[in-house]
């Protein structure tokens, strides 16, 4: 009787021991299913996938009528006069008049 149960006991754990490998296994097949789910999802970033024929220049190109900053290098919108980094004009632009005084103009002393 007793070596029974210890031959039952032996069993069990063998099927306990098979059950946990199967779940360590269905566990490393679901982590590798996510990995390539990921992997797919980095290849499509920002609209684009590996498979489009773009290159990465075109996908980099400044919009007509753009411009850059001759001080900063900040590429501007065409509408744009005064660049907001540094606030240098637009080239080919007519300077733009201030509304406010500058700091030094407004406490001169008169």
């Amino acid at each position: 009787c007793c070596k029974q149960l210890r031959e039952c006991g032996d069993a069990g754990e063998a099927k306990d021991q098979a059950t946990s490998s199967a779940g360590v296994s269905n566990a490393v097949v679901e982590t590798t299913k996510e990995k390539q789910k990921s992997s797919k999802a980095a290849t499509n970033v920002g609209g684009l996938s590996s498979s489009d024929s773009k290159s990465l220049s075109s996908v980099f190109k400044p919009k007509a009528g753009s411009w850059e900053c001759s001080t900063c290098s900040i590429r501007n919108n065409e509408d744009v006069v005064k660049c907001p980094a540094c606030n240098t004009a637009k080239p080919g632009s007519r300077p733009v008049a201030s509304a406010a005084s500058s700091l030094s103009e407004m406490f001169k002393s008169k």
